[in-house]
Order: structure tokens, then sequence, then C-alpha cells
């Protein structure tokens, strides 16, 4: 604290001032404002009301006598202002100040942190003294200022927010020279949520169809298309785009009612500053993480759900697959649907293998489980028919491999999971993925290491949109295969490397499909582990940050959310309304990997986070299991049974469901066709997290009991 009295205030956080100096009458309304100590556009700062818009302001002075925002006559209320108190705490500085509307009490308060300095966390409380209808148009909460007045600053934009995600905005000020990540803690918002009615209305890439949400200008997409009109797109490198904003931060729901008594917090934000020091992806990716790490050690989270996955669920799940209904049989091979109930026959290589992985895992540690070794010899009796001699590899598709264009999804997917089952000791898999060795390695170099929808008869011909994160599975692949040379294929590890060059090209416009861009954090460090070669441990950060930003770190006790648990869900895809049971395991066990790879070269903060991806998790897919949800209470958010896209939903069944999602359940949400619980379906092909996590118990169990788990 440098200075304080009755009205004013200023403190020192590393290189930023953080002051407040009300002036009665002034035009633009007080706020509290930040600024860079000796760097960057003299008169460069951060303003903020902690919480925006005419109904809500904390720190100004004074405002128009009668209806908030509709004033009656020109004059000014100074008395609106109540106290302010600065406390100097021996780990933090706080600054509360009290607040009186015409309709509600305020409690703001601002809070700097000793050993983190850049760091200021703001919340704001009220209670209502008489009801309120809030139909304003919500205004951000943070403002750029230059010399005082209201003016834009020259940003680049890393990321914003875009569908129902973290409520994070990542960002570089040139003006200040300063990397800047606002967070606004949205399960703090929980009651402000419930009672709009609504979920969050996340949905859409403009500002005006964001309320609710964290915004500096409309949300971006980051896909480019592989050819048009038939003629060869080469990748684009990420580039950065200088910009021009003059408000950023958190957008409150409009047009609902605040019951009169009504006490509810309205904001719960953190504006972590830190000088910029680089301008390259690396430094970027690695910045983010650790920005939001530090505030995440910070954030409210849920108390964990503990679950029997080895000794109740895992078996349940294995008899479940094995049911008549759930698999089909065809020239004597056993293939298990994608979906319970599946209408039709499926012979998808990825839905045996993803399943086959974890089985064999957990019949090393149940070998008395009879049940698990049938489904695993089954599994493992049907891999030979996907093997295309003549091709020289394999497909989603049995043999022979189709003259066909192939997503990233189903030509790579399936490899790496073969890659793996070759590791742990499967036969037929080894022989497949060293058969398919020169074939990869080939597809590899043709398609540059960047790929979109890949022609098998002609890998150079491309189509579609870059599915950028591909080339993480192929790093991992031609990983793999190195293990299996014991540290002798060295042309796997030269298309490790080209690979890895492209994964280099990007910043946060990584991500294609969630799971695909998390197994690119084991693989950098795979590939800097047997080179020695420090910039592919650096290059880690780069999915490590892509798969953050899609992961949904708040839990909303409204709607289903009273019931279930949608804290490190992710979304499967970019924007996806819904958590994806297939992709959100996967991350959580490439991140498991990464970690144990990495070990102490992970400052602790980004450790523990990490760590609470895969522990804390699995009970997101607890409440992703029909037979938990209807004992949660909260059977009339499930679609019913033959509401399903793809088969029957058998609530008895413990396959999870493929689309998750917090909110409500009404048609006031995302997809008019896509608000309830399972409309989708119930996947077996993503089923192999409950053997992953059956695999990991003795684990999950410690580190959740050290989070209190109920």
């Amino acid at each position: 604290m440098i200075s304080s009295a009755d009205r004013t205030f200023t403190l020192r956080t590393g290189e930023y001032e953080v002051a407040y100096e009300p002036e009665p009458g002034r035009k633009l309304g007080a706020g509290i404002s930040i600024r860079r100590v000796g760097a960057g556009v003299a008169g460069a700062a951060i303003l903020t009301r902690m919480a925006h818009g005419p109904s809500f302001n904390v720190t100004d002075y004074g405002t128009y006598v009668g209806y908030d925002h509709k004033p009656s006559d020109k004059k000014k209320d100074f008395d609106i202002f109540r106290t302010m108190q600065c406390r100097d705490l021996p780990n933090s500085i706080e600054v509360t100040i009290q607040t009186s509307r015409t309709w509600a009490d305020f409690t703001g308060t601002l809070t700097a942190y000793r050993d983190t300095p850049g760091l200021l966390h703001w919340t704001v409380r009220a209670h209502a003294r008489q009801s309120k209808s809030v139909d304003e148009a919500p205004l951000p909460d943070c403002e750029f200022r230059l010399n005082g007045m209201l003016a834009q600053h020259q940003v680049v934009r890393h990321m914003v927010q875009r569908g129902p995600v973290t409520g994070m905005l990542f960002f570089r000020d040139n003006d200040m020279q300063t990397d800047a990540m606002y967070w606004e803690d949205f399960t703090s918002l929980s009651r402000l949520y419930e009672l709009t009615g609504a979920a969050n209305p996340w949905h859409g890439y403009t500002e005006t169809e964001q309320r609710g949400a964290v915004r500096m200008g409309p949300a971006v997409s980051e896909f480019q298309l592989a050819e048009v009109g038939g003629v060869q797109q080469a990748p684009a490198a990420y580039r950065e785009t200088v910009e021009r904003y003059d408000r950023f931060g958190y957008l409150r729901p409009e047009n609902f009612h605040i019951p009169q008594g009504e006490n509810l917090i309205v904001a719960d934000t953190y504006l972590y500053l830190r000088p910029s020091i680089k301008n390259d992806n690396v430094d970027a990716c690695r910045t983010f993480t650790e920005l939001a790490a530090t505030i995440y050690s910070r954030i409210r989270k849920p108390v964990p759900t503990v679950t029997n996955w080895a000794g109740d669920i895992a078996p349940r799940l294995i008899s479940d697959i094995l049911r008549p209904d759930n698999s089909h049989v065809a020239n004597g091979h056993f293939y298990p649907r994608a979906y319970v109930k599946y209408e039709y026959p499926d012979t998808q290589l990825w839905t045996i293998s993803q399943l086959l992985l974890p089985l064999t895992e957990y019949c090393k540690l149940h070998p008395v489980q009879k049940q698990a070794a049938a489904l695993k010899s089954k599994l493992e009796e049907t891999l030979p028919v996907f093997w295309d001699e003549k091709w020289k590899g394999f497909a989603n598709d049995p043999a022979p491999v189709p003259d066909m264009y192939y997503t990233g999804v189903y030509l790579l997917n399936p490899v790496y999971q073969m890659a793996d089952l070759a590791v742990a000791g499967i036969p037929e898999a080894r022989r497949m993925i060293l058969g398919y060795r020169s074939h990869l390695i080939e597809m590899g170099r043709s398609c540059g290491y960047v790929f979109a929808d890949i022609s098998t008869s002609n890998p150079k011909k491309q189509q579609s949109l870059y599915q950028y994160d591909t080339t993480c599975m192929y790093i991992y692949i031609m990983m793999r295969l190195y293990q299996l040379s014991s540290s002798k294929d060295f042309d796997a590890l030269n298309a490790a490397r080209e690979a890895a060059e492209r994964l280099a090209d990007r910043r946060l416009d990584l991500c294609w499909e969630i799971n695909q861009t998390a197994i690119g954090a084991p693989a950098c460090e795979m590939l800097y582990k047997a080179t020695g070669d420090r910039k592919y441990h650096d290059l880690a950060w780069i999915p490590i940050a892509n798969t953050l930003r899609w992961a949904w770190l708040w839990q909303g006790y409204y709607g289903i959310g009273k019931h279930l648990t949608t804290f490190w869900a992710f979304s499967g895809t970019p924007a996806n309304p819904h958590s994806c049971e297939y992709e959100n395991h996967q991350v959580r066990r490439f991140i498991k990997q990464y970690v144990e790879l990495a070990g102490s070269s992970l400052s602790p903060q980004v450790r523990n986070m990490l760590n609470d991806c895969w522990q804390l998790g699995p009970c997101q897919t607890h409440f992703a299991l029909p037979p938990n949800i209807v004992k949660a209470g909260a059977r009339q958010f499930l679609a019913n049974a033959h509401e399903s896209d793809c088969g029957t939903i058998d609530y008895d069944q413990v396959v999870p469901l493929e689309d998750y999602h917090g909110g409500w359940g009404t048609d006031m949400e995302w997809y008019q066709g896509n608000t309830k619980l399972g409309q989708i379906g119930q996947e077996i092909y993503g089923a192999g997290g409950i053997l992953w996590y059956a695999v990991w118990q003795k684990e999950l169990d410690a580190a959740l009991r050290e989070r209190g788990a109920k």
C-alpha cells in the first residue's frame, strides 16, 4: 500500500500501480485504474468499475437521483458511495468499498496478493433492498484508458471465450507492454444464472450473441480450408493480428428479475498482468498456462465425488458391453457397437482399440475377472480383420482400405491406439503398426506433416479443413515406433522432428478435436527425452495451452448442475455445447502421461492444475452414467429412451452418455433439438474411460481423499 484515505488509495503490485481517486461530477464516472509503472505508452491504463452497467457500478462516486439509469433530473447523489476500508494484511492488501444504490447495497472487495505480483481479484456482492428488473444492455467490466479518457489500445487477442468454457480472455496489450489474463469465475455466479432461468447464453460469434460471456470483440473461428475450387491451399502458420479495442471483460445477462431481499454475487473476477517479454508462439502458450494455473489455484472448486470404478462400475460396464444387443458378430468376429442398442452393425477399429487398451491394463490388475478376460480375447481376435496386406496399413474400416478421403479423426486415432497396444504387449497390434510404418512415414512426408482430409490413394491430395492437431497424433505415433524399435528407427524419429516443426507454427489455434490436441504434450516430451533438444520440451506448452483453453473450470449450481458435476469437463471440439466422454477421458489419459514424463520440470502450480485434470475429471464422468444421473435426482433432464439420435438409452447400463452439459435442459439453450442429456446416445466407443479410471483407482482415491471428497 502506497497511500490510502477515506475515499482514495494507491497500491503497487509488481510493476503495476492500482489507484482509486474518484472526482465528484466526473462525466465518465469513477473507477479503479491500473497502469504499468515506467513502461508502455504514457497515460495508458486499464479501468474497472468491478461490476459494470447502470444498475451495478460499485466504484462510481455518485449517480443520478431517482431510477439509476433513467434520471429524473440532472442532479447526482454523491452519498451513494458510503465507505472504503483498506487492510494491509500479512499475505495481501484488501480494499473494501461499500456502495448503496436505489435498489441494492453493494460490497466490492479488491485483493492484491503479496506472493503473486500483478494478480488482482475483485468480487461484488449485492443485497437487494427492493426488487429489480435488470433490462439494460450489459457492458464489459473493464475499459482501456489514455490520459484518463476512454480510448482504444492496440491489442493481440490470443484467445477469446467461445462456447461454454472457462470465462477466460488472454491478450497482449501493446500500449502497456503487458500480457493479461482475465478470468470470471462462473461457479460463483450460480445464483445469478439461476435467476435468469436459462443457461449462460454463450453461443454465438458476435458480441450481441454473447451475453453472460467474457468478451473482447466477437469470438473467432480458427479453421482453414485445405482446398478451394479444387486448388490445394498451403497451411498458413499463425500470424499475430494487432487490433484496437476500448473495452473487455464479463457481460452480465440481461432481462431477468432479482427479488427483494436477494443476496448474490454479481462479479468474481481475476485480472493477472505480467510484463511482455517475447511474442513467439511457445512463450504465449507458456504464459497462458502459467497465468491460468496461478488463477486456478484460487478459484472455487466443487467437492469431488468418490467412485468405486474398479470394484463396481468396470465389471458392470464389461457385462453391459457383452450384451447381445450392444455388439454383433460378422464372419465369426466380435464387434462392439458404437452406441447402446445401435440399430446399425458397426465395425469401427477405434471402438475396439480404445476399449482394448485400458482393458489390457485392467486384466493385469484383475486377472480373476473372467468377463474382462473374455471381452479382451474377443477384441484381440478381431484386430487382424483391419489389416490390409495390399495397402500395407489399416484404417477405421475393415480391410481392404477403401479409396477415399479420411479425416485425421478416423485415420490416425486408431493408429495411435494400435501403437499403444503394441507397447502394451499385444502381438497382433505390434505386427500391424510395424507393418504400417513405411506407409505412415511416407504419408507424413507427402502431407508436409499438416493434415486435412487425406486421400488414401494419394496422400498429397487433401480436402476440407486442416486439422492442425492431427500433427500431434502423428508425432506420438512416430515416437511409439521409435520406442518399439529399441530407439533404432531414426526415420521415425526424424519424421517426429519434422512434424514438431509444424506444431511450432500454431499458437492458441491448434484444436480440432480435444484429445488429438492433448496427445501432443506427451509426444513432445517423448521427443525431448529421445533427442535431448530442449526446444521439444518447450513445444509441449502449445498443446497444453490449447487443451486447457477448452476446459470447463466452472460448476453451475442451478438446473442440471444442482445434481451433476461439470467441473473439468472439456468441449470435445471447439465451442461444442456439450462435453463428449470419448474425447474427455483421452485428454485425462494424455495429461496424466505428460505429468509423469515432465515431472519436476513443471512448476508446482502447473503440475497441480494438470493433476486435477485427470484426478477430478472422473468425477464429471461419474455423472455421465445414467444410473448415477437418476440416483442424483436428475431424471427429468435425461432424454427419453427413444429420443436418442443413436440407439435407445438404457438407464440401467453404465455406458456413459456422449452429450453431457450444464444448464436447464430446455429449448432456451444451445440447439433446439439437443437440450436433454443423452440426446445423441450412450457411447460404447467412449466407455474406455471407465476402464482407465479403474486402472487408476488407487491413485484417484488417494488424490480425492486429500481434497476432502465425499
